[in-house]
């Protein structure tokens, strides 16, 4: 047996065996994230719990619940998590507390209840924003496990460019046919324009068109990083790309393009 040093195993010098640690099969960051990218791609953004308004999407409340499970994280040192000066941390701190303040100024005044629904249902999604970026910066411990969720990353947009390109080759929506129980429709499917009579501006599963041709945009670098870089299943890795850059402009978002 080779003695262990710091949970690795130490090769004597000029063996020819290499080993690797065991791999963790537990639900790290990287898989709740994944979780969080088939919620937030695979599912229409107008379905949402009806008590919570059409920010109660189910990607929403399972940011939400990485919100929760950072700060279990930061209470038990046992649960994991980066700990240290973080600079993504610091912002997100000074973008959450503006906001904050910000909701509790808008009760200092007469306030309407449509005001209200309107700022708790923003605070959702701040939170929600919260969960996502410091369970990412925080959660991911290795180089290995960031590059997984860049390929899941790449392989979400190319779902998302998937629906996109099929809904412009139909004219249908497509999506508008899947119904979940707990789930209600929190708004009306974006109605495709027509251009030139047999173009039509398409959102997958996005909320409209300018959302789909930014995340679109966002999407395609990551995309190409994994297709130069990672070379498994290269063909079906350029295959994504060229389906990603293609369904922006199906999106007519200016946004998008520039």
């Amino acid at each position: 047996s080779l003695p262990a040093t710091g949970g690795l195993a130490r090769i004597p010098s000029g063996s020819p065996v290499a080993t690797t640690p065991p791999r963790n099969h537990r639900l790290d960051a990287v898989g709740m994230l994944t979780i969080f990218l088939v919620l937030q791609f695979g599912l229409p953004s107008t379905l949402a719990f009806g008590v919570l308004g059409a920010n109660g999407t189910p990607a929403n409340v399972f940011g939400l619940l990485l919100l929760v499970w950072w700060l279990l994280s930061r209470l038990v040192p046992g649960l994991g998590g980066a700990r240290g000066y973080q600079p993504s941390r610091i912002a997100d701190g000074l973008l959450a507390t503006a906001l904050i303040i910000s909701y509790l100024a808008a009760f200092t005044r007469p306030i309407t209840p449509e005001e209200v629904r309107a700022a708790d249902r923003s605070m959702i999604t701040v939170g929600a924003w919260a969960g996502i970026l410091l369970s990412t910066v925080d959660g991911i411990d290795s180089r290995e496990r960031l590059d997984a969720l860049v390929r899941r990353v790449a392989t979400a947009g190319t779902w998302l460019a998937g629906v996109a390109i099929a809904q412009f080759a139909t004219h249908r929506e497509l999506m508008d046919s899947i119904h979940i129980p707990g789930l209600s429709s929190a708004g009306s499917t974006y109605l495709f324009r027509q251009y030139g009579g047999d173009l039509s501006r398409v959102n997958s599963t996005a909320a409209n068109p300018i959302e789909l041709g930014v995340v679109l945009a966002m999407t395609l670098p990551l995309a190409l990083h994994v297709s130069l870089y990672m070379t498994r299943r290269p063909l079906l890795r350029w295959l994504g790309v060229a389906m990603i850059g293609t369904a922006v402009f199906m999106s007519f978002s200016r946004s998008g393009m520039l």
